[in-house]
């Protein structure tokens, strides 16, 4: 597997997080399964079992595209793959379609801000001239002060 730093990662998967110092977003989806994108089928051996890198290089002739096939076989643990598993794989020019681009994260962004907005004006709506709900105070006495100034605790359980 290639490992490579993050600024200079391949197809700038992992990019800045501009609003704080040179910080990058570890969390942004980088990969999306997409639907149109015609699928193989690959049966896992038994030397491949828990080597989803092994089945990448296998496959694509390289072990960086182990996230690419977690994403199509929505797999959470490459370490999860079992013998005789089926994986879906796309072709390597297909594999470009999968890429999270600076447009749909944009766009992801701004669809994310107008449902913040629009659940925020629809707090306000619902609270504007109306009072919170109170809790009416218990009108039952816990104590009780006797003649001789003994203070006797009212047990309600009884």
């Amino acid at each position: 597997m290639k490992i490579t730093s993050f600024d200079s990662n391949i197809n700038n998967r992992i990019s800045r997080d501009y609003k704080q110092d040179n910080l990058f977003d570890l969390f942004q989806k980088n990969i999306i399964y997409v639907n149109n994108i015609a699928l193989g089928l690959y049966i896992v051996p038994r030397e491949f079992e828990m080597r989803l890198d092994r089945i990448s290089l296998y496959i694509y002739g390289t072990s960086d595209y182990v996230e690419e096939l977690m994403v199509l076989n929505d797999i959470i643990s490459p370490y999860s793959v079992k013998q005789n598993q089926y994986i879906f794989y796309c072709s390597k020019e297909n594999l470009s379609q999968l890429y999270v681009t600076d447009k749909m994260r944009s766009e992801l962004n701004k669809s994310k801000q107008q449902l913040i907005d629009s659940s925020n004006t629809n707090k306000r709506k619902q609270t504007s001239g109306f009072l919170p709900p109170t809790v009416k105070p218990d009108n039952l006495d816990q104590i009780t002060v006797t003649k001789d100034n003994k203070v006797k605790i009212i047990n309600k359980f009884e």
